[in-house]
């Protein structure tokens, strides 16, 4: 699995297949290739289930059909009640539903929609178009989901420090200024300093700063004017 390409527009192509979509809001486009055995059936259930953990607010969301994305029932098993394709179109939605999650809770937008497009060839490759609100952080969330739904599809525990990269973002998107105030931000979030810097590299990896933007150094740097 791995992102093509990512892009940014109105893409007014598009607008039409969800009535959700704000008039001249921009998108993210980004072009997601799935590789997956055909003869395994996508168990998006149990997927599901892990990755709600991580972010609970996906059993609020809806699809453009007006059906509950997804929700947990009374015995703590997963389900998402929507209409399942039954193949890798159906992990493709969820990640394109994971993106407006991260997007909205991170940079608190007020509303976001999506839509994903299967392409007929290469039959593995999506487009999931998403609106946002700062094109750096949709990419950050974009590159985040993929990372998370690795594991996920791997069979492997959801870390918690996903939910620690989560809580930092939304730190710095809040505090921007504070980007290397490593001790403010330790202080602030209650965590060790050592592990602020390890979630710093995480965040360089999963394309939080834009190309030739900020350089994180290791030395210990507080900033004035906090």
């Amino acid at each position: 699995m791995k992102i093509v390409e990512i892009s940014y527009g109105k893409f007014p192509d598009i607008s039409f297949l969800n009535p959700n979509f704000k008039v001249n809001r921009t998108k993210i486009r980004v072009v997601l290739d799935i590789f997956l055995s055909r003869e395994k059936e996508v168990n998006l259930n149990s997927v599901y289930k892990k990755v709600n953990k991580l972010m609970p607010s996906l059993s609020k969301h809806r699809c453009c059909v007006s059906l509950f994305y997804g929700s947990l029932d009374k015995e703590g098993e997963s389900s998402a009640p929507l209409k399942k394709i039954g193949d890798i179109t159906d992990i493709a939605h969820l990640m394109e539903h994971m993106i407006i999650d991260l997007q909205a809770n991170i940079s608190l937008m007020d509303s976001c929609s999506g839509i994903t497009c299967g392409y007929k060839d290469p039959d593995f490759r999506f487009d999931l178009f998403v609106e946002c609100k700062d094109k750096d952080m949709a990419r950050f969330c974009s590159y985040l989901t993929l990372d998370i739904m690795k594991k996920a599809l791997l069979g492997k525990r959801i870390s918690p420090k996903y939910q620690k990269i989560i809580r930092l973002a939304e730190y710095l998107y809040q505090y921007p200024r504070r980007v290397n105030s490593f001790e403010k931000i330790s202080k602030d979030l209650d965590l060790p300093y050592r592990s602020i810097k390890a979630l710093f590299k995480d965040l360089v990896n999963l394309r939080y700063f834009s190309k030739g933007g900020i350089f994180l150094s290791d030395t210990k740097r507080e900033e004035k004017n906090g």
